[in-house]
């Protein structure tokens, strides 16, 4: 074979081309052997006589075809055109690479080119010559003909091979080697036995099949790579490796298989087995393949198993049985294939009769089952002559078809003479199976081996006793404060009979009088009773099954040793029901949140009712305890708050809540056996009065911004307020607060918190284009110590907001980078100034404006407006583009500067911006000044803290009779004892001090005249007194005269002394000594005063003085006090106290006042008035007025209740294109929100067809749109109008008209209205 082998590679080897480049002599001999060829023709004879005419005719491009392709070689074949004489032809000439490698006859059409190098690619031509030599030669277009590189030669490796008489083999690819082999030649003694493709693998096997036994063969295969054409000149060639090693191997005889063997025979069929082959027990046997009489029966059966069952039989026939082992190939089942018989093993032949089959009994059933037994019976076998079908024993097969298999059962073993089994040890409420399988053992004649013939009967179901079922139905039939009665369904049974019922009923919470009760009942009870219970009590009873399994289980054997503890067990079911006895607990924990004159608002826990008893209703009751009647209201038995309306008094109030409950008497089921019962619960609150807020709230100011902050300022809120006295409407009361310090809010969160002296800040890290709302809020306290207690005192501070500021921040797109100012005072103050300042004014500093920009090269020039908000004028300056700064000299103090820069750019485009708001600080207001009260030796006196600008207050400067009078008075002091003498009169002033040189005090507060006149005695050595006359002019004013008096000595001034003797208030009004009369005015009606005039020296001695003379002055009726009771956004209804008759006279009827305006007049019995006709968003401010029978004394105007009307303002909604166009594009203004808690949610456009009246939508819009285009509409009149949607309200604007087409309807731009409105949301 090793010979065979070698003398092939050397055959190979001599039939290989060598193509080398051919030397000058080369050619000169071709170019002889070429010219010595054209002289010699087809037989080898010279032709000298052609003719030079024909000679000269042209030749034709050959066309070069391969026919054929091989081993390392291809066959050519050309042609010529038909045109072309083949006498013409001298030769053809083989060109490969350029170089001419063959002479070819001109009667040659084909050429094998063979034995090409691998690796190679080589140019291939055929040229063709003619007889004469002015002829050209002709070459061919070339064709490439591809030798790919050689294959590396595969390692092959001989393996076991699963099948007999055969020899198996493999070998790998080099992953790395890039040979791309497409199939291997195998080969067997030398020759070619099959070829495989590759199909893209890397590991091979391969099995030589139907070989002899005992025989040894050679070998070996070889890579191949096969031909290619890649397009009609590129050919590839094929191409073999080298031969792979050689192996010599030897065919060797199979195993033997074991016989098989009986092992069942039964009704069903027939179980064989069989062992493991003999020999060659290490061969790969993978599965084994049962035949019934020669055929595949069944599917393969797994190696471990060696065993199988053969179904399908008729009784009476013969079988022959075989097993046949099958082996791995391609590791994967080899299906048995009946057609390649000889392949496989074969086992020896089973021959089988069918026939004798035993008897089993043909009944089979359960008695005396139990929770855990029962009795298995059968009968007898039917025919008992037959003793070959007799069975020799029997087996039980038991198993629980929930947790086992058939496979899984347990078994028993039974003699054939037994007819019944007992079972123990069952579980409870559990399924099982039985089986009963008659035995008896046969021999085989032949071997004389035993097998067992069975016969199994059908599966007989069953399922053990279990605990019975709880009743599904425990109830209340009917019950009372100390008794129930229960009823329930009964237990139901399950093959484990009940023999008593055990109640057993327990308090759930332990007490001094509680006990458990426990008795039993007969099985058949389905209601029982339950007495001298405790009232409002939980208690818990139990219903308990007992069976004889659960007494054997507890080891109890009757029913009198059972512990009052019943042991847990799954025999032990029960059924539990927890009720409460009847009874009623009153409501609790009266909780008054709010008591003010307006109203008085409670929450409570409700009542509860227990069992029977019914809860049935509320009446809430108050009473003022200084005797007014009482008052009810009677609520639903579920609310548990409640609103005491208003107008209420001043005073101590007694509330009381009532629940009324209906109790059940006894347990007949009687609903007239019942008894309404009331149980009260009380609470006393003080209605006092609250504190209004802040009267003004601080204003914020936008000083600067830039592209990451911004810059804020304000000045200080004015913390001092009058408010009229919330029930005597001719009294006012002072209010002093306290300012803690500020909070700022950013789109409605929290910021951060400012102290009580800082007038501005900086907001930093804003995010370039985003729109921020900014919002100051002011915290202050109120200073109780000068106020009296019918105030509510909260310990929590006042919160009062101001209005949002919205600054929308600059992009990277702006021109503007920084637009900001400050304020800065002037520090040149000198005495002269001070000194001057009385007669000028000089301006107390200047506005530093600095801006930054972008893109300098494309702004013309920059336009700087601003103006005060004294007046209106404003002011304007240009400045180049390359300026950035400007300063303003201000001399309106306490006013506003509005600052705004315009961008213009080269193409005259303006850019406007947001306007700067800059506060000017100046001196303080001046305070307020009054007298608080008078004694013998001194006087007190109460100022108020008068409003700042941006200047802080530091203290206050008292003055008397125009000098200093003490130290600086500490700025949060708002009272001071002055010592006096008495019969003197003082003028007190005072002033704010603060810490800048330029404005270093406010303006003096007016003069208070203080008269110190306690029991008074005059001079006696001034005899003539002041005689005095007055007279009344209405309610509110008296004329005081005193003409007849001449004074003997020099005065300084007359002085009129007024005490209100119903208030204590003391008053002095200043009179020139020029004059002897005086008006009094602004004295409250019904009042009673008492009056004198006094003449005062220059040192304030008095030197004269009146009798004092009293006065009572005419009464009117007293103002109504208003309150509002409701405000939604299509009514707000006011409602007041009705003012009381006064003397003789008697109110009939009311004037109702919006913004100073009559509204309506109503009677005397009317106290509440709705307003319908309100716009959202606008303010209103209502008054009420008492007219009494005697119409020249009606009462005073009510304090004014201002509201803003509830809901949503539209801004105007109008029209942009100009209507030439198929498009409509609308916008509308930012909407006003009444409400601060609401949100915008979006906008909806709507048209209306007004010839067809055809309604459409034309999308919903956010809340940050405010333009829209429409399209598509027809040309027609059309109904447009926007729907605005908020979180509470939703309202329309007013619509507009369009026509959509060539011409534009004049529809209106007045400012749009509120014309439908929705209820809230």
């Amino acid at each position: 074979m090793n010979n065979s082998k070698d003398d092939e590679q050397e055959i190979w080897k001599s039939n290989i081309l060598q193509f080398d480049i051919p030397s000058s002599d080369d050619q000169k001999l071709e170019q002889k052997q070429l010219q010595d060829s054209c002289n010699v023709d087809d037989h080898g004879v010279s032709d000298e006589k052609d003719d030079l005419t024909t000679l000269n005719a042209p030749l034709s491009q050959p066309i070069l075809k391969v026919t054929q392709i091989g081993i390392q070689m291809v066959n050519l074949s050309w042609t010529l055109n038909d045109s072309v004489d083949p006498s013409w032809i001298k030769a053809y000439r083989i060109i490969v690479n350029t170089k001419s490698t063959e002479i070819l006859p001109p009667n040659q059409h084909e050429y094998k080119l063979e034995n090409l190098e691998p690796d190679t690619t080589n140019e291939v031509q055929i040229s063709v010559t003619s007889r004469s030599d002015f002829a050209d030669e002709k070459i061919s277009e070339p064709v490439n003909i591809i030798c790919p590189p050689r294959p590396q030669a595969p390692t092959i490796q001989s393996i076991d091979s699963n099948q007999p008489c055969s020899i198996g083999i493999k070998w790998k690819i080099n992953k790395n080697n890039s040979d791309r082999i497409t199939s291997f030649k195998i080969f067997l003694d030398g020759k070619l036995h099959d070829e495989i493709d590759t199909d893209g693998q890397h590991s091979f096997k391969y099995e030589y099949t139907q070989l002899q036994t005992n025989q040894t063969y050679s070998i070996f295969i070889k890579a191949c790579i096969k031909q290619n054409i890649f397009d009609d000149s590129i050919y590839q060639c094929d191409i073999e490796s080298n031969a792979s090693n050689e192996l010599i191997l030897q065919c060797t005889t199979p195993s033997k298989v074991a016989p098989l063997r009986i092992e069942r025979m039964h009704p069903d069929g027939i179980d064989i087995v069989w062992d493991i082959p003999t020999e060659d027990q290490d061969m790969n046997i993978i599965g084994y393949q049962i035949l019934k009489n020669g055929r595949p029966f069944g599917k393969s059966i797994p190696v471990d198993q060696r065993r199988a069952s053969i179904h399908d039989l008729v009784v009476g026939n013969r079988y022959s049985l075989q097993v046949v082992p099958i082996r791995q190939h391609s590791d994967s089942f080899l299906e048995y294939n009946p057609e390649n018989h000889d392949s496989y093993l074969l086992g020896p032949k089973l021959d089988i009769e069918f026939t004798d089959l035993i008897q089993i009994p043909s009944k089979l059933w359960i008695e005396n089952i139990s929770g855990h037994s029962a009795v298995v019976c059968w009968s007898q076998v039917d025919d008992l002559s037959n003793e070959n079908t007799i069975p020799d024993s029997y087996k039980l097969h038991i198993w629980n078809s929930r947790e086992q298999t058939r496979h899984q059962t347990a078994v028993i073993s039974i003699s054939k003479d037994k007819t019944s089994q007992q079972l123990k040890d069952l579980q409870s409420s559990t399924i099982y199976e039985v089986q009963l399988e008659a035995y008896k053992r046969r021999y085989r004649q032949i071997t004389n081996e035993s097998y067992i013939v069975s016969t199994i009967s059908d599966i007989l179901t069953f399922e053990t006793g279990a605990p019975p079922n709880a009743p599904s139905n425990l109830h209340i039939i009917s019950c009372t404060n100390t008794a129930v009665r229960l009823g329930f369904d009964p237990f139901i049974e399950h093959s484990a009979e009940i023999i008593a019922l055990r109640v057993h009923c327990e308090s759930l919470h332990s007490g001094k009088n509680s006990r458990d009760i426990i008795f039993d009942l007969t099985p058949d009870s389905t209601e029982f009773l339950l007495s001298n219970l405790i009232e409002r009590t939980e208690y818990n009873v139990t219903i308990y099954a007992i069976t004889d399994e659960y007494l054997n289980e507890i080891d109890c054997h009757d029913i009198s040793q059972l512990p009052k503890k019943l042991k847990l067990s799954n025999w032990l079911i029960s059924q539990s029901l927890q009720f409460t006895t009847s009874g009623c607990e009153p409501a609790s924990q009266l909780h008054i949140c709010s008591a003010t004159f307006e109203s008085i608002q409670l929450e409570w826990i409700l009542p509860k009712a227990y069992g029977s008893t019914k809860y049935l209703s509320q009446i809430l009751r108050w009473k003022l305890e200084r005797g007014s009647e009482e008052h009810s209201m009677e609520l639903d038995c579920n609310i548990a708050n409640a609103i005491i309306p208003g107008i209420l008094q001043q005073g101590l109030y007694r509330i009381s809540l009532d629940s009324l409950f209906s109790m059940k008497m006894n347990l007949e089921d009687d609903e007239i056996n019942r008894k309404e019962i009331c149980l009260t619960i009380s609470e006393i609150t003080l209605v006092r009065y609250r504190i209004p807020d802040l009267s003004e709230r601080p204003e914020i100011c936008l000083t600067g911004y830039t592209t990451s902050t911004i810059d804020l300022t304000w000045n200080k809120p004015n913390m001092f307020s009058i408010i009229d006295h919330p029930e005597r409407l001719n009294e006012q009361i002072k209010i002093h607060r306290k300012l803690l310090g500020y909070r700022v809010e950013i789109n409605g969160r929290k910021y951060n918190t400012l102290d009580e002296n800082q007038y501005q800040c900086t907001l930093t890290e804003c995010h370039a284009g985003e729109e921020y709302k900014v919002r100051l809020v002011a915290q202050t306290s109120v200073q109780n110590e000068y106020l009296n207690d019918m105030f509510l005192h909260d310990d929590e501070p006042n919160e009062t907001p101001s209005k949002k500021l919205r600054v929308r921040m600059l992009t990277d797109q702006d021109l503007l980078r920084s637009f900001q100012a400050n304020f800065e005072f002037h520090h040149h103050v000198t005495k002269e100034n001070i000194i001057e300042q009385r007669n000028e004014i000089k301006p107390l500093g200047k506005i530093n404006i600095h801006w930054i920009v972008s893109n300098i090269e494309n702004i013309s020039y920059f336009i700087l407006q601003w103006h005060s908000s004294k007046d209106s004028y404003i002011q304007q300056k240009l400045f180049e583009s390359n300026e950035t700064s400007f300063t303003i000299d201000v001399c309106d103090e306490k006013e506003f500067y509005i600052i705004e820069i315009i961008i213009v750019t080269n193409d005259d485009i303006k850019y406007q911006y947001e306007q700067l708001k800059m506060p000017i600080p100046g001196e303080p207001d001046a305070p307020k000044l009054w007298l608080l009260k008078t004694s013998d030796s001194n006087f007190v006196v109460e100022w108020s803290e008068p409003k700042s600008y941006g200047i802080p207050i530091i203290g206050f400067q008292l003055y008397i009779e125009g000098k200093k009078a003490g130290d600086m008075v500490e700025v949060n002091l708002r009272r001071a004892e002055i010592p006096s003498e008495i019969n003197r009169a003082y003028e007190i002033n005072i002033c704010a001090l603060t810490n800048n040189p330029q404005r270093t005090r406010s303006v003096m507060s007016q003069t208070l005249a203080v008269i110190t006149t306690p029991a008074m005695q005059i001079n006696n050595n001034i005899t003539p007194a002041i005689a005095i006359q007055i007279e009344s002019i209405n309610e509110e004013k008296l004329h005081v005269n005193w003409k007849t008096f001449v004074p003997m000595t020099e005065i300084r001034c007359y002085y009129i002394h007024y005490t209100c003797l119903n208030t204590g208030e003391i008053q002095t009004m200043k009179v020139s000594k020029r004059y002897r009369h005086a008006t009094i005015r602004n004295l409250n009606s019904g009042f009673t005063y008492e009056i004198m005039v006094l003449a005062v020296d220059k040192n304030g001695r008095i030197l004269y003085s009146s009798d004092k003379s009293t006065i009572h002055m005419n009464v009117s009726p007293n103002a109504p006090i208003v309150a509002i009771r409701e405000r939604t956004n299509d009514h707000v209804t006011l409602e007041w106290r009705p003012a009381p008759n006064c003397d003789e006279l008697t109110i009939v009827s009311y004037k109702i006042y919006v913004n100073n305006r009559l509204t309506a007049i109503l009677s005397n019995d009317q106290l509440s008035y709705t307003l319908t006709n309100g716009s959202p968003c606008e303010e209103y401010t209502v008054y009420i007025q008492a007219i009494s029978d005697d119409k020249n004394i009606p009462s005073p105007m009510s304090r004014g209740v201002k509201f803003f009307w509830p809901g949503i303002k539209p801004g105007i909604f109008r029209r942009l294109d100009d209507g030439q166009t198929g498009i409509v594009v609308v916008a509308w203004e930012q909407p006003r929100l009444e409400d601060e808690t609401d949100r915008l949610i979006g906008f909806k456009l709507f048209s209306e067809n007004i010839s067809t009246h055809v309604v459409r939508s034309h999308g919903e819009y956010n809340a940050e749109t405010y333009r829209a285009v429409i399209y598509n509409l027809s040309n027609a009149k059309y109904l447009l109008w926007l729907e605005i949607q908020s979180e509470l309200y939703s309202v329309r604007a007013r619509p507009i008209t369009i026509t959509s087409g060539r011409f534009r309807s004049r529809s209106s731009f007045a400012p749009a209205k509120c014309f439908l409105k929705k209820q809230k949301r």
